[in-house]
């Protein structure tokens, strides 16, 4: 069996490759791909250009992926919060490190059975 040897990229097609990514996808049917060799044949354009032309013709705006990030850590942080505090509250314990697997395992068993934890 022979192996390849791994050849290392160029700087400049790095960069080449950052600054152009590449997308690929398939067309639902046949006819979809004759519509859109025909459309490109009569106009003249290359798919990157048709796909470019749709996007800058979008109506709408696309979301803030950074507030939407910001927002569901916020919601986990404090559903957490909330859950440490009702546990700290009802005086519930937690598995921790310093327990044993064994009993680790027993409180969840019980808590599997009783759906509560023991106190």
């Amino acid at each position: 069996m022979t192996t390849s040897k791994l050849t290392k990229k160029k700087a400049s097609r790095s960069r080449y490759d950052q600054e152009h990514p590449t997308k690929s996808f398939r067309l639902k049917s046949r006819e979809s791909n004759e519509r859109l060799q025909a459309y490109l044949e009569a106009t003249g354009s290359s798919i990157s250009d048709l796909v470019e032309r749709a996007l800058n013709g979008l109506p709408f705006e696309l979301p803030d992926i950074s507030k939407i990030k910001d927002a569901e850590y916020a919601q986990g942080y404090y559903e957490g919060y909330e859950d440490g505090y009702e546990r700290g509250k009802g005086g519930l314990p937690y598995p921790t490190k310093l327990m044993t697997r064994r009993a680790r395992q027993q409180v969840i068993e019980v808590f599997k059975k009783t759906g509560r934890l023991p106190v």
